[in-house]
């Protein structure tokens, strides 16, 4: 094993274990001594890959993010038709916040942590998704199935209407119930959205 690939390794070894800590946890309750201890590497170590806690964290809310963004953007490049693309998108959304929830008790940490680096993986997430969403309306309406004036606009009305389903999901958890109510939003939804053919 070459000396980049151990520490390759001993990198994602770290954050394995920093990941299971914050879920179990929290953020706030774990250092990086515990985090070492986990990782079986000494503290000297973890600082060698990571300047601070912080960086571990902004590493771990990014790639909680981005797993969330992925399943939303496969949602968006399948070859159903624009109207099953946009209710499979939200749809992943939803369940991949769920997902993260259920990991364990602190699951949601890395999504809403008040701190710096979470924020900013958090800020770079909605953006990405509002990119992701805009475009998925903009390229409905080029090929006639969605007529929106603003698809940009669109896109950040519908992320908000999702954050509170999303938000009420992850007080029950679990989407459950909410199925019916979230089936009649897309619905009222997609009806604004269709393109009418006269």
């Amino acid at each position: 094993m070459s000396h980049s690939e151990s520490e390759s390794e001993r990198r994602q070894q770290i954050l394995s274990a920093a990941k299971r800590l914050f879920i179990h946890y929290g953020i706030g309750k774990t250092t990086v001594a515990e985090i070492a201890r986990a990782a079986s590497v000494s503290v000297g170590s973890v600082y060698l890959e990571f300047s601070s806690k912080n960086v571990i964290v902004a590493e771990l809310a990014g790639e909680t993010h981005a797993s969330v963004l992925a399943a939303m953007d496969r949602a968006a490049k399948s070859r159903a038709s624009y109207a099953h693309r946009l209710q499979a998108v939200l749809e992943r959304r939803l369940t991949g916040f769920l997902a993260i929830a259920k990991d364990g008790p602190h699951g949601l940490d890395l999504v809403r942590c008040a701190c710096k680096a979470a924020q900013r993986a958090r800020a770079n997430y909605h953006a990405a998704e509002h990119a992701l969403l805009t475009k998925l309306l903009a390229d409905g309406c080029a090929a006639g199935e969605f007529s929106v004036a603003s698809p940009e606009q669109a896109a950040r009305v519908l992320l908000r209407l999702y954050d509170g389903y999303t938000r009420a999901a992850l007080e029950r958890g679990d989407v459950g119930d909410l199925r019916c109510e979230i089936a009649q939003a897309q619905a009222l939804v997609l009806n604004g959205l269709l393109a009418r053919v006269s």
